[in-house]
């Protein structure tokens, strides 16, 4: 018997009754901190070759030790970028146009 975790592999089953088997998830290519949670099909072959994928419709979910990213935090993160490098533009600006000033100011006065 074979249990298949979807891209993450397959390993060897135990057979404990006639409702229950036992798997082992398989160690994965990738480190822990390079996923947050991927749920998968898992599929039974219990001769070992051919994988009952389609009819079981059975998910294991891998949660593994990277962040949350969600796209909100994506977009808040880019517009506060966004905001800080207009924040500088406009102070750099505004202080250019103040010395200016004072320039004129010392030449008149």
């Amino acid at each position: 018997m074979r249990c298949r975790f979807g891209r993450f592999g397959e390993t060897n089953a135990v057979f404990i009754n006639s409702t229950t088997i036992k798997c082992t998830s398989p160690p994965g290519d990738d480190p822990p901190d390079a996923i947050y949670r991927e749920t998968v099909i898992l599929s039974v072959a219990m001769n070992g070759q051919d994988f009952e994928e389609d009819a079981t419709g059975t998910e294991f979910t891998f949660v593994g030790t990277a962040p949350y990213i969600s796209f909100a935090t994506i977009i808040m993160t880019l517009l506060a970028v966004a905001f800080v490098a207009y924040a500088v533009t406009v102070c750099t600006s505004a202080s250019t146009d103040l010395d200016q000033l004072r320039g004129r100011s010392n030449i008149s006065g």
